[in-house]
């Protein structure tokens, strides 16, 4: 799934100054500022489309970055992030958790429509969402979904209060799942309140460890025991929070 067109660098992304330093560096800020558990290979290719800086690959699990596209650095962490989303989305073989949530969904899902009210209104993230939002587009629904669960995650590690201010219930499911927040009123450093190295109440049977045919056949191969496991209780979180099935649901992407 692609990285879509935005309106630039926002908050914590734009304090990243200069020229992009490389995909692999994209790649180590997006984990640094977000402290998002994706162990993911990420290449760089020149086969892109010019207009595509960055896109997660469903069939291979990766991450490809156009050697074409040149960017700031912030913009590209900015990028690496959404697409970050989408790989802790994409549970294999075209299942996502955005899919199957009845929060997202079209018509009637609380957070999406919230959105889709903030978007005809022409609100403060109106641009940053005309990708895939405008009719142009003409996504499929659960290519809409999908998108729009990766680009609210950008949303909130960018700007977690102006995301409070415009769209109150997209701040709460993310603040539930992240907890990010500042030190203090007077600070522009902020912390993270959900550390998935360490579990964080979720049932015990939630915590399982992937097995070898997950391994073998889903998102988490070839990532570690370790980084499988703290995925695992992110997915697990996501789809609580999410209100969707565990395994998600096929998506017509």
């Amino acid at each position: 799934m692609d990285a879509g067109a935005g309106s630039g660098a926002m908050g914590r992304f734009a304090e990243l100054q200069g020229e992009s330093l490389g995909s692999q560096q994209a790649y180590t800020d997006a984990l640094r500022l977000t402290g998002l558990p994706v162990d993911i290979e990420v290449i760089e290719s020149d086969r892109l489309p010019f207009l595509i800086p960055m896109r997660y690959s469903l069939d291979q699990h990766l991450i490809e970055v156009n050697v074409r596209y040149p960017d700031t650095r912030a913009i590209r962490v900015q990028q690496m992030v959404e697409e970050l989303f989408h790989a802790i989305d994409h549970l294999g073989h075209s299942f996502t958790l955005s899919a199957a949530s009845p929060l997202f969904d079209i018509k009637q899902g609380a957070v999406m429509t919230e959105l889709e009210n903030h978007y005809k209104a022409e609100g403060y993230f109106k641009e940053f969402f005309n990708y895939p939002l405008h009719v142009e587009n003409n996504f499929k629904d659960d290519r809409i979904k999908a998108e729009v669960f990766a680009r609210l995650g950008v949303l909130y590690f960018a700007h977690p209060e102006v995301l409070k201010r415009e769209l109150l219930k997209a701040y709460e499911v993310y603040h539930e799942l992240f907890g990010l927040s500042k030190n203090s009123p007077v600070s522009d450093q902020y912390i993270r309140s959900k550390i998935w190295a360490v579990p964080r109440g979720i049932d015990q049977v939630c915590q399982r460890q992937a097995t070898m045919e997950e391994v073998r056949t889903s998102h988490w191969r070839s990532i570690g025991a370790e980084s499988a496991s703290e995925l695992g209780r992110l997915r697990q979180a996501i789809a609580q929070v999410l209100k969707s099935p565990v395994g998600g649901k096929k998506a017509d992407l």
